[in-house]
């Protein structure tokens, strides 16, 4: 969990040789992240298009034990 204002003000805490995959509730702050993390010259970062709701919303989430959400 990394607050999408940290990110904005500070240089990332992510190794820029690996994957980043960024969500969100809506994916409106991960498209951001995405683009700042892309002009800071990451090259592998995935957002999950439609964030949270999109996935509830399709279905693709389930609620387990103690709150957790996993996808089908």
């Amino acid at each position: 969990l990394f607050p999408l204002p940290r990110l904005l003000a500070a240089e990332s805490p992510f190794a820029r040789e690996k994957e980043v995959i960024l969500v969100c509730r809506s994916g409106r702050r991960s498209l951001r992240a995405a683009h700042k993390l892309r002009q800071d010259g990451y090259q592998n970062v995935a957002v999950l298009q439609g964030g949270i709701l999109g996935w509830r919303a399709e279905h693709l989430l389930e609620a387990i034990e103690h709150g957790e959400i996993t996808a089908h």
